[in-house]
């Protein structure tokens, strides 16, 4: 009797605090009872956060603040993928939803206060959202005027002297600012093209990168604040990748005579001697007169821009000392009386001739960028020169082409003029990856063109192809069963932990749409090889006709054999709006190595692609392909230094070197280089360690094989 008494003691506060549990709010909106859920309430604090949830859903907003009350006082804080038991797992934001319900309550300074604690704590796309939309109901009550941001270009930077031009010879272009605003800048455009911005804030900093052509560009950017306030500003950018053109008009003995210009202005223009380096002054409009003292054996000129472009030509003393042509004298000469008919005219026959520094009509290299450098010669003046690369084209000559007035001697005679002209010029041109067809082009005043025509193929360097980056395979969101996939892909599955979901999922048919925008999205990027599942492929059959644009293979053409994660995502639509939270999945772990999430109200396709590409921006942004060089080799470490920011731990990396680089024989300028892989199945180690996984096939480890100076990037 004692031990049933003592038992009966123990057992009946547990049972009064058993029963003690809050009973459901009373809250019904058009015939359905809200703040309720399905399985048996509990008291913890998942029980109150998903009753929460209903009232949410139901609009019942008071209801849900004393909810989400209870839930923070069993736990405090709002956390992603919070274990509820076992391997249950659910997303639990009480203070963002508390915000959320304050908002709509009208009550925008508890709202901001709770908003503002969610997002210190876990960061989130709808936190955010709400958050902008009580700064501008704070704003309204406040009567503040809309206003417009301060907006600052710093890149590329002004020239001095100059008010509206920026010049530049970067490739890509790099546009970077900052906008500042106290009523909270939320948006800014570029060109037409959005800048990624997380949240709005008071100031942002933006870089963007663009790819431009040579030549003029007029750009717009607007930024604008919450409340409708903006500001709009024309940026013109000047892109000149080409060095100056040169001109050689007289050649004798004792003197150059000709002409330099460029477009950015001429920085420095020197004339080196037989080893004798000398700067040369350039009159107006570019001429200039270089007289020779001794015969030279060969004279070199170079001219450089503002912008750091250079172009150079050698002369000769053979060109120096060759004898005029007569045909030529008679035709140069403004007053000659020789008629069409004449056989002195017959040098107009003759095309003007170009010739490239060190390029063969056919060649391979690995730069993305290189230098066409040469000059058109021609026996009448030249009146144009061109490089045309694929759809691009660029002119190297003014509208133009400025010359000497012949050189007349004290007795009013004409020296004898060159039997050749000259036209120097150095272009850098952008080339496609595969073969590129380049076409230069010279023209001259009597009408007669050159051409040459050279092949230039671009090669990616092994360890910066496609097939070495890191592999995601897209699965259809919301967790449905896959089918048909590998017995690995299943024994990954059944380890899953078991995740709660809030609401509806997003209807199927937009849900499908929003799953090939962001797959689009990946692979323009090229950043990561990427495909879609099987399953998930018949999906995109459902929506649209076109096979091409959801195929097995990803953007380079190629299946990988193996993936390192699996892209999986939920989503949630409420009478609200739309949220969708993706994470990357290790396939070999388990591990979650990242979580996205976007959110908006609109549920139609141009959002639905908007809040797809921001998707893929955002893990863009949280994996980028890191670059690295080994600066240290010891028995116990290997390690590197990244140019920016290094891989998260863990992540896989390779290991390469480059090969010797390929130079033009001429210019000695590098045409880039291919790379040598030395380990593939490298990771991050902690700080700037580098972990070798497994040895070669032929059983040495590559740990002996990596020097200092090899190169590290990231899967």
């Amino acid at each position: 009797m004692k031990k049933i008494t003592q038992s009966l003691i123990f057992l009946i506060p547990m049972l009064l605090c058993a029963c003690a549990v809050t009973p459901d709010p009373m809250c019904e909106k058009d015939g359905i009872v809200y703040c309720r859920i399905k399985e048996r309430f509990t008291g913890d604090w998942y029980s109150y956060y998903k009753r929460a949830l209903s009232c949410m859903e139901g609009e019942c907003y008071a209801e849900a603040v004393f909810e989400l009350d209870e839930a923070l006082k069993r736990r405090p804080g709002d956390k992603r993928w919070a274990n509820t038991y076992g391997m249950h797992f659910m997303d639990y934001f009480p203070h963002r939803e508390k915000g959320i319900a304050f908002y709509f309550l009208g009550d925008n300074d508890s709202a901001k206060a709770e908003l503002e604690i969610s997002i210190a704590s876990e960061p989130s796309a709808k936190a955010g959202f709400y958050l902008d939309k009580v700064h501008q109901h704070i704003m309204e009550r406040e009567k503040r005027e809309p206003g417009k941001p301060d907006l600052n270009i710093s890149c590329p930077p002004l020239k001095s002297g100059e008010s509206d031009e920026r010049r530049t010879r970067d490739d890509p272009v790099i546009i970077s600012g900052t906008a500042a605003d106290d009523r909270y800048v939320s948006e800014i455009i570029i060109a037409d093209c959005p800048v990624f911005i997380e949240n709005s804030a008071q100031q942002v900093i933006f870089t963007e990168e663009f790819t431009l052509d040579q030549g003029r560009h007029e750009m717009d950017i607007l930024a604008r604040n919450l409340i409708g306030g903006y500001v709009r500003q024309k940026l013109i950018i000047h892109v000149d990748r080409a060095g100056p053109i040169i001109v050689i008009e007289n050649l004798r003995a004792d003197e150059i005579k000709g002409y330099v210009y460029d477009e950015s202005g001429v920085q420095s223009f020197t004339a080196d001697t037989d080893g004798e380096l000398k700067a040369i002054q350039i009159e107006k409009d570019g001429l200039f007169s270089i007289p020779l003292k001794t015969r030279a054996a060969r004279v070199s000129l170079r001219a450089a821009d503002e912008l750091g472009n250079e172009t150079s030509t050698d002369i000769s003393a053979d060109m120096m000392t060759k004898k005029p042509s007569p045909m030529l004298l008679a035709q140069n000469a403004p007053d000659s009386r020789a008629d069409a008919s004449s056989p002195m005219l017959s040098v107009s026959e003759y095309s003007p001739k170009i010739v490239l520094k060190g390029w063969s009509d056919h060649q391979t290299v690995f730069s993305k960028q290189v230098d066409i450098e040469g000059q058109a010669e021609s026996k009448t003046r030249i009146a144009e020169v061109s490089i045309k690369v694929g759809n691009r084209k660029w002119k190297l000559t003014q509208d133009s082409v400025r010359w000497a007035e012949p050189d007349i001697s004290e007795s009013g005679q004409r020296h004898a003029l060159p039997t050749l002209h000259q036209l120097a010029f150095n272009q850098s041109v952008r080339l496609d990856e595969g073969k590129n067809s380049v076409i230069i082009r010279a023209s001259d005043e009597s009408g007669k063109t050159g051409v040459r025509e050279i092949f230039i193929t671009r090669q990616i360097p092994r360890a910066l192809q496609p097939t070495y980056r890191y592999a995601l395979k897209m699965y259809p969101f919301d967790n449905e069963e896959p089918s048909g996939e590998t017995s690995i892909t299943e024994r990954f599955f059944s380890a899953i932990p078991i995740y709660w979901h809030p609401f509806q999922f997003m209807d199927q048919e937009k849900r499908a749409w929003f799953q090939l925008f962001l797959l689009e999205g990946f692979r323009t990027r090229s950043r990561f090889q990427i495909t879609a599942q099987e399953q998930l492929r018949r999906m995109f059959s459902t929506i649209s006709e076109s096979s091409e644009i959801f195929p097995v293979a990803d953007a380079s053409g190629s299946v990988p054999e193996t993936y390192h994660s699996l892209l999986l995502a939920d989503t949630c639509e409420d009478r609200k709006g739309i949220e969708v939270i993706a994470r990357l999945v290790d396939i070999r772990t388990s591990e979650i190595i990242a979580v996205k999430d976007v959110y908006d109200e609109s549920k139609d396709s141009p959002v639905l692609r908007s809040m797809a590409e921001k998707l893929s921006e955002k893990f863009h942004r949280a994996l980028p392909l890191t670059l690295g060089k080994i600066a240290d080799v010891t028995e116990s470490s290997i390690n590197a230094l990244f140019e920016e920011q290094k891989a998260a731990e863990g992540w896989p990396l390779i290991v390469y070197r480059e090969q010797t680089p390929e130079l033009n024989p001429v210019t000695g300028k590098a045409l880039g280089s291919d790379t040598e892989i030395i380990a593939e199945d490298a990771c991050m180690g902690k700080h700037t360690d580098i972990v070798i996984n497994h040895y070669e096939k032929n059983g040495n480890c590559p740990r002996t094989e990596i020097r200092t100076g090899d190169k590290v990037i990231s899967r």
